[in-house]
């Protein structure tokens, strides 16, 4: 269905079948109906041209929104057997515990990799918003703060099951409210080579 989604999509779509599950493939349809425009580009596991760490399970580039960076845990509400202070999640993968993780930290310094990458090689200021989220398709919202309580771990760029066919407007809003600030309807197409160059030269647009 995903490969399907992709030949019919006018946005361009780099990756996509290094998608490794469900609801890795889950987000990156609901990016790539919700930024089908041709200038729209959703990358799924990219890796930076210099850098040798876990890339990010997607990264959306858009005119409107900017660059988002998204992280994916697809683990049900049972596979997580405890949240540590700060946010670091003990996950359970078949039947072992491993080391806590913070998603929300994982996620925002992938970001901040692209990002610095990026900026290097802008010959001006790099004035594009980048933002970060992880979703967990898998666990309700409401479910999440009856088993953590109501004031569990729950940063704004932690979405759930039923944030997924709303991603494309939360994602978007968030670009429109930084192209308000600067005063701007679309950010600048210049910008973007940056970001490109960032991921090497394995990404042609």
């Amino acid at each position: 269905a995903l490969r399907e989604l992709v030949e019919k999509a006018e946005c361009r779509v780099f990756g996509h079948e290094d998608a490794g599950n469900a609801p890795q493939r889950a987000v990156l349809a609901a990016l790539i109906r919700g930024f089908d425009p041709p200038d729209a580009t959703v990358l799924c596991e990219p890796s930076l041209a210099r850098k040798t760490t876990r890339p990010p399970d997607a990264v959306l580039i858009d005119p409107i929104a900017g660059v988002h960076v998204v992280e994916v845990k697809g683990v049900t509400l049972g596979q997580i057997e405890a949240i540590e202070p700060g946010g670091l999640l003990n996950i359970r993968y078949g039947g072992l515990v491993h080391p806590p993780k913070n998603p929300v930290a994982q996620a925002r310094n992938a970001m901040f990799d692209i990002r610095d990458a990026a900026a290097r090689s802008c010959t001006e200021e790099l004035t594009l918003p980048f933002k970060y989220w992880v979703i967990m398709p898998s666990i309700g919202r409401a479910a999440w703060s009856w088993r953590w309580g109501g004031g569990a771990f729950a940063p704004p760029e932690l979405l759930f099951t039923e944030d997924l066919p709303h991603l494309a407007g939360i994602i978007r809003e968030a670009g429109q409210r930084a192209l308000a600030n600067q005063g701007l309807q679309r950010w600048p197409a210049d910008q973007f080579a940056s970001v490109w160059r960032a991921f090497g030269d394995g990404i042609v647009v």
